[in-house]
This record gives C-alpha cells, structure tokens and sequence, in this order.
C-alpha cells in the first residue's frame, strides 16, 4: 500500500473513530450507532455487525459507569481506530462511505471549521502547542501559587 494511502486512510479512521466516541456524549448517539453497525454490516457481513453492535451496547455502558466520561470515551477511541483501519484496508469503496457518513452525521467539523495544527521539532528544539485553551509554561521558575506553599513563607 502506497504511503499516501496509508495517511489517508490513518487520518480518516481516527476521525471516524473520535467523531463515534464523541457522538456517545450527545443526542446523535442513536444515529451514529445505526449508521456505524449499517457501515460494518455493508463492508464485513451480518456477523461482523452483530458483533460491532454488541460491541458498542458494551462501551456505551462503559462510558457511563466511568467517572469521568470524556477520558473514558477518549480512551476508546484507538479501538474504533484500529477497527475502522482494518476495513477502510480492505476497500477503497469503504473508504468513500466512511467520508460521506462523516459528513452526513457531522463527524467532519473539524474541517469544516479550518482547525489544523501541524507540529514539527528537531534537534534540542521544545514543542508547546495547544489549539483550543489555555496553557502554562514554568521552566525555572516557581509558580504563582507556590511561594505560599513553601515553609517559612509569608512570615
């Protein structure tokens, strides 16, 4: 397989892959659920999507009983990844759906949006990056709120 295919299809799977784990976290749940299992059942048969389908019952509850749902949902994501990978593989034309389903169900926002961040360091170079948010750099220095922390302090 040609390297560009390969980044295309790792860019798309980890999109269709964190577009259905963040999906759980909303209304469209439903919709992305049935489309996901229709999609697997169109590319690998009725019992692949039997299982995927289990599968997704399984993580939803997963999800929930997690006390913190963001990172649960963000730790499955890989699996759906690597599911996704193993099909969009096997089939160019899977590859077309998935796009389109992206699209259908609003899973291609990001970009649609114009977000993309591209990050590269060589050599002693130091990489700091954040897109959305806030980020705080101490390198040598203290803190603001430590100096209250220190024995002796404000005496």
């Amino acid at each position: 397989m040609a390297a560009e295919a390969a980044g295309e299809i790792a860019q798309l799977a980890q999109a269709g892959g964190a577009a259905f784990m963040g999906a759980m976290a909303t209304s469209a749940w439903q919709s992305w659920r049935t489309a996901v299992v229709a999609f697997f059942r169109r590319s690998r048969g009725d019992e692949e999507a039997r299982r995927i389908e289990v599968r997704l019952g399984e993580v939803a509850a997963q999800v929930e009983a997690a006390p913190d749902r963001e990172r649960a949902r963000g730790m499955l994501v890989g699996e759906w990844v690597l599911a996704l990978e193993g099909v969009l593989q096997e089939s160019p034309a899977a590859r077309a759906e998935l796009r389109a389903l992206l699209r259908q169900l609003g899973g291609d926002r990001a970009g649609r949006e114009g977000k993309q961040q591209v990050n590269n360091v060589s050599g002693n170079g130091r990489l700091y990056a954040v897109q959305d948010g806030t980020q705080n750099i101490y390198e040598g220095l203290r803190r603001p709120d430590e100096e209250a922390d220190r024995p002796g302090a404000g005496r």
